[in-house]
């Protein structure tokens, strides 16, 4: 682990809740890119309960990510919601228009 991806760690160890506001705040300090591949690399090496709590707590990123990385149509909120579930997206999507006016 790279010491930008330590420092990473620990700056997200300061909130309860991670939420869009704590990611939009993070991504003024990092670059995107570390911070979507470090959390790649937990993901990958984490077993199947560890996943799902890396998802439920960080979902701003990995919808980001998602969203980064996706072909935008008409299924990719359906896709999301498939994925993450309809309460997390909306919350996300919420979030990120009252977040993102600031």
């Amino acid at each position: 682990m790279t010491n930008v991806e330590k420092e990473i760690i620990e700056e997200i160890k300061k909130y309860n809740n991670f939420e869009v506001r704590d990611y939009l705040n993070l991504i003024k300090l990092y670059d995107k890119d570390i911070i979507f591949n470090l959390f790649n690399t937990l993901y990958n090496e984490a077993n199947d309960n560890e996943r799902d709590n890396l998802i439920n707590k960080y979902f701003a990123i990995y919808i980001s990510y998602d969203l980064e990385n996706m072909i935008i149509n008409d299924n990719t909120y359906m896709d999301l919601v498939e994925k993450y579930g309809d309460d997390v997206v909306n919350n996300y999507f919420t979030n990120l228009l009252i977040y993102s006016k600031n």
